[in-house]
């Protein structure tokens, strides 16, 4: 059970490497793209109303920009959590196949566990967040193969 609980750590966290990595690079742009948008739509109005003419903001769309922003910063948090699980799972399966680090295997386990909660929380829900904590849960699970010495 180690060995299977090992192999699937170093899948689910080569995979929360590339999808942590990607969404902490994409949540920082959609955060910093929308951030910069207001303020140009902001300096627009201004400089319309200094010049007599009458510029009508969409109210929508900015709600729709502080939307994004949120998603942006959602997006962030879930990417430095699943860059950390990541670590931890490849750290976790290489133990398990030394057959140590039982509790490594719990903790990194519960931690990717985690980021996918968050993500399904500040997100959206996808299915293969589903799969990802059903790996990471019989990844921990393989951690009760290790023997304690």
């Amino acid at each position: 059970m180690r060995i299977a609980g090992g192999v699937l750590f170093l899948i689910v966290g080569l995979w929360s490497l590339v999808s942590g990595g990607c969404s902490l690079v994409g949540g920082t742009a959609v955060k910093a793209g929308s951030g910069g948008v207001a303020k140009l739509n902001k300096e627009l109005a201004k400089s319309a109303k200094a010049s007599g003419a009458k510029v009508k903001i969409n109210k929508e769309a900015m709600k729709n920009l502080k939307k994004a922003g949120s998603m942006g910063t959602g997006l962030m948090v879930y990417g430095i959590v699943a860059l950390l699980a990541s670590i931890l799972c490849i750290i976790a399966g290489i133990m398990l196949f030394l057959n140590k680090g039982k509790m490594l295997a719990f903790i990194a386990g519960g931690l990717g566990i985690l980021g996918e909660v968050i993500f399904f929380a500040m997100i959206t829900f996808s299915i293969l967040g589903v799969i990802k904590i059903v790996l990471y849960g019989i990844g921990a699970a393989g951690g009760t193969g290790v023997k304690q010495s």
